[in-house]
């Protein structure tokens, strides 16, 4: 499990739930599945924008770089 607290991803998914439908419920592991998933994702993610930047030769990711990768990426693709 991660380091941060869940209570303020558990309000994030419950305000975007909100948007798609009324009086949704979270069982805490569900929540816990989602920050998971959602964490793993952002890590690859930009461990791929950062080699974009490491093959221009640069060490700071730029815009350029996460336009790069949504271009090149296969929908789905994750």
């Amino acid at each position: 499990m991660c380091a941060r607290s869940k209570a303020p991803f558990q309000r994030l998914v419950r305000e975007l739930a909100e948007t798609y439908k009324a009086d949704l419920h979270f069982t805490g592991n569900s929540v816990i599945a989602l920050q998971e998933a959602t964490e793993a994702f952002m890590v690859d993610w930009f461990a791929d924008v950062n080699r974009l930047a490491i093959h221009h030769g640069r060490q700071t990711i730029m815009k350029r770089d996460v336009e790069t990768l949504e271009m090149i990426q296969v929908p789905g693709d994750w």
